[in-house]
C-alpha cells in the first residue's frame, strides 16, 4: 500500500503542476474554469483514497490555486503588462495569491510595463532616424538630378517643385538658379 501512496502522491503532484500551468494559459475564462476544476478534483480523489490528508489536500488546493493565478499573470504580463498590473492592484482578482506574491507580480509588472515604453519610444525614434536618412537620400537624389538635368538642358520648374519637400532651402536656391541663372 506503500507504493500505491507514494505513487498517488506524485501522481497527485504532477497532475497539478500541469493543470496550473493550462489553468494559467488558458485562452478563455471556462478553459481556465475546466483545469482549476481538474485540479480541485485531483485533490478530492487524492483525500478520497487515503493518499493525502484533508488538511494536506487543503493546502495543496492553495498552491494549486496560487500557482494557477501565478501562471495566469504572467501570460498577461507578457501580453499586456499595464493591464497585468491593474488586474492585480484590484484584489479581487487572482484570489490564489498571497500579498507577497502579488507585490512580486505587480513589480514584475511595472517593470516589463517600462521597458515596453522605453521599446515603443526606441522604435519611434529609430523610425523618425529612419524616414530623415530617407528624405535626405530622396533629397540628395533630387538634386543630383537636377544637375544632370541642367547639364543636358531638361531642367524644369515642376522638376524642382516636386523636389522642394526633400531638399535643404539652399539646395532648391541653387536648384532654381540651375533654371535660369540669370533670373535667379
Amino acid at each position: 500500500f506503500r507504493k500505491e501512496v507514494d505513487w498517488g502522491r506524485a501522481t497527485l503532484d504532477d497532475s497539478l503542476d500541469l493543470y496550473a500551468g493550462q489553468f494559467g494559459a488558458a485562452a478563455t475564462p471556462v478553459a481556465a474554469r475546466a483545469f482549476r476544476d481538474l485540479g480541485q478534483e485531483a485533490v478530492e480523489r487524492a483525500v478520497e483514497a487515503g493518499y493525502i490528508t484533508a488538511q494536506a489536500g487543503g493546502e495543496k488546493l492553495r498552491k494549486f490555486a496560487s500557482a494557477g493565478d501565478e501562471a495566469q499573470v504572467r501570460t498577461l504580463i507578457t501580453g499586456d503588462p499595464e493591464a497585468a498590473f491593474g488586474a492585480l492592484a484590484d484584489g479581487g482578482n487572482f484570489p490564489g495569491l498571497d500579498p507577497v506574491a502579488r507585490a512580486r507580480l505587480m513589480d514584475t509588472a511595472a517593470r516589463r510595463a517600462d521597458t515596453v515604453v522605453r521599446e515603443r519610444a526606441r522604435l519611434a525614434e529609430k523610425a523618425e532616424r529612419d524616414a530623415e536618412k530617407a528624405r535626405a537620400a530622396a533629397g540628395d537624389a533630387a538634386y543630383r538630378d537636377a544637375i544632370d538635368a541642367a547639364a543636358a538642358g531638361t531642367l524644369t520648374r515642376p522638376q524642382i517643385e516636386a523636389a522642394r519637400d526633400n531638399v535643404s532651402p539652399a539646395e532648391y536656391a541653387s536648384m532654381l538658379k540651375l533654371l535660369d541663372p540669370v533670373d535667379a
